[in-house]
């Protein structure tokens, strides 16, 4: 279990460096985290595991879920069309972390290009979607 948070604790607090190429007939939807938490994201998921009161790591990594640093961005490639991004804070990787409420935005990815996204706030905020 402790070798899971500090593996959780590493990623989070990596940006990411390497990003997702689009393939053809593909798009790249990039997820900046220019928040002062932990961003915890998902693409086209219910956000039925990103719970105000706590958070699932099984399940949230299970259905795609990712962690991002303060500064840091992940990329996801996708199909081009309508998808909905959904994030919240994350403090603390125990038992009782702290997890901020959760914000959705829908964006439009289009064949071949690359669309960024933006992610201010806090735990104690919430989270703000930009384009």
């Amino acid at each position: 279990m402790r070798t899971l948070l500090v593996a959780l604790l590493a990623l989070a607090l990596t940006p990411s460096l390497a990003h997702a190429r689009s393939i053809k007939g593909s798009t790249v939807l990039i997820v900046k985290n220019g928040g002062s938490d932990t961003l915890a994201v998902l693409v086209d998921d219910s956000g039925a595991v990103l719970d105000a009161n706590s958070l699932d790591a099984v399940s949230f990594f299970r259905v795609g879920g990712r962690l991002i640093g303060p500064g840091g961005s992940t990329a996801y490639s996708l199909k081009a069309g309508s998808h909905t991004v959904i994030g919240a804070y994350v403090r603390g990787f125990t038992p009782d972390a702290a997890v901020g409420a959760s914000s959705t935005t829908t964006v439009t990815t289009t064949k071949n290009q690359t669309t960024t996204v933006r992610a201010t706030g806090s735990v104690n905020s919430g989270v703000t979607f930009s384009p």
